[in-house]
């Protein structure tokens, strides 16, 4: 997994890589001179999502929600000898190289899905926000239950579900799918529908 992180005019100003081999290791761009091995704490599972944040003074990495690189950048620490003039840069994004094989797990950070209980007769709104992506996704699909409802489409990064005149038959489970690159990432929620309490004179 290699990942770069861009200035504005697309210069490159620092990365981290990671190799998944026998004992997995990781580089930090302009600051490391050789891999180094991960922690023994890198979880199991076959499916990692990482978490990746730069910053001009340091590199914090998580592993499903596991920390497993937190470097101040130093001159003691890099071996790289201009590291400073390529981490002082402002970043505008980063993305993968070219011939990177990370699944879309590898690449949306967090996919965002409140709930709701709503009064019977009211409105509310379900929002669904993607963060933390290389690209903008492809689509962002709605389902209440098995039912299909909407599509948007246009690289969103939200969608709004908008609930009106609520009744009980919107209390359900709600979906959204997430399509980068024909990969999909879902997130869910329930909504409850409350009746009106009418007290008497």
């Amino acid at each position: 997994m290699r990942v770069y992180f861009q200035d504005d005019n697309g210069n490159v100003a620092g990365g981290f890589f990671v190799h998944f081999q026998q004992t997995p290791s990781y580089w930090v761009r302009y600051c490391s001179t050789s891999y180094k091995p991960l922690p023994d704490n890198l979880p199991k599972e076959q499916n990692k999502l990482w978490r990746i944040k730069r910053t001009d003074k340091g590199l914090k990495v998580t592993c499903n929600g596991v920390t497993v690189v937190d470097e101040v950048l130093s001159e003691q620490l890099c071996g790289y000898s201009d590291w400073r003039s390529y981490w002082s840069r402002e970043i505008s994004q980063f993305y993968f190289h070219t011939y990177d094989t990370a699944s879309i797990s590898y690449r949306i950070t967090e996919i965002t899905l409140p709930g709701f209980t709503l009064a019977e007769g009211g409105s509310g709104a379900l929002t669904c926000s993607v963060s933390d992506f290389s690209s903008p996704p492809d689509s962002i699909t709605w389902y209440k239950g098995d039912s299909r409802i909407r599509v948007d489409t246009g690289s969103p990064t939200s969608s709004v579900l908008e609930l009106d005149s609520v009744s009980p038959s919107d209390a359900s489970s709600y979906f959204c799918d997430v399509s980068i690159d024909g990969n999909v990432m879902r997130a869910s929620t329930q909504v409850v529908v409350v009746g009106l309490t009418v007290t008497p004179p």
